[in-house]
């Protein structure tokens, strides 16, 4: 997002990653001495490969960036924000915005490998990371079986190590 203060831009960058995991970016702008007009702009950084682009609806700034040609794991983010575009910013008298953001990442194609250690070596459920594939268990290092469904349920012993990998 870029704030421009007297035609000088401030840049808000947000990572994809936090994009995906967290929804939304809580910003809160003050103006130390005189006061000052904001323009909002939302702005998909280029280069690398991605596809952006950008526009506003209805008083909503909206803008999306991808990464899907040439890629092994195709990602993707869209914020929006419902703002005034312009506004004057006061001295003393902050203003907060709110960012909503999503996502999208593949993780069938982003997790390659899943491990946990049993403590208590009770029954161990885990949701499919790669839905609708079947999962390679291996234990203490020997692959073991081989399992499916939208959830895994194992048996475990204490101590056991497991490893899970898309078959």
């Amino acid at each position: 997002m870029t704030v421009a203060n007297h035609g000088v831009p401030f840049h808000v960058e947000q990572d994809l990653y936090t994009a995906i995991t967290a929804p939304m970016l809580e910003l809160e702008l003050v103006a130390q001495g005189e006061g000052f007009d904001v323009e909002l702009d939302l702005e998909p950084m280029e280069g690398g490969g991605s596809n952006g682009c950008r526009g506003e609806d209805g008083g909503t700034l909206r803008m999306t960036r991808s990464f899907e040609d040439d890629v092994d794991i195709p990602t993707s983010v869209a914020a929006a924000i419902k703002a005034p575009r312009r506004f004057r910013l006061e001295a003393g008298k902050p203003v907060r915005l709110s960012l909503a953001m999503r996502g999208r990442l593949d993780a069938a194609k982003a997790v390659g490998e899943v491990g946990i250690r049993s403590e208590r070596g009770r029954r161990c459920v885990v949701e499919n990371p790669w839905p609708g594939r079947e999962v390679v268990v291996v234990r203490d290092g020997v692959a073991a079986e081989t399992v499916s469904g939208k959830r895994l349920v194992l048996a475990t012993c204490a101590g056991e190590e497991l490893r899970f990998a898309p078959r």
